[in-house]
């Protein structure tokens, strides 16, 4: 999956009884498979496609995630180096002052 399917509104959310727990970026393909569910009695054999599309968005919503909150921590230990070589020089330039 390349890409995200577009966003649902709140008041669609509301409308198809999505729980708060799904109102994600995957919730546009929650629908589909909900009322595939529906239509087919909750059959474990039916609906297979529509499934498969919504698990295969959860896992990419969940890879970006990933990225995203390792991208952070990568962002946070660059600024402590930085902080750490700063207080560093700082250190060594009070150090050759008080000489």
């Amino acid at each position: 999956m390349a890409e995200f399917p577009p966003l649902l509104s709140q008041e669609d959310m509301k409308k198809h009884k999505i729980l708060l727990a799904y109102r994600d970026r995957c919730a546009a393909l929650l629908v589909p498979l909900n009322e595939c569910r529906k239509k087919n009695y909750y059959m474990p054999w039916a609906c297979g496609h529509e499934r498969h599309e919504y698990e295969m968005c959860e896992v990419a919503d969940f890879q970006r995630r990933v990225k995203a909150m390792d991208k952070l921590k990568a962002e946070k230990i660059e600024q402590a180096k930085a902080a750490a070589a700063a207080a560093a020089a700082a250190a060594a330039a009070d150090a050759e002052e008080s000489k």
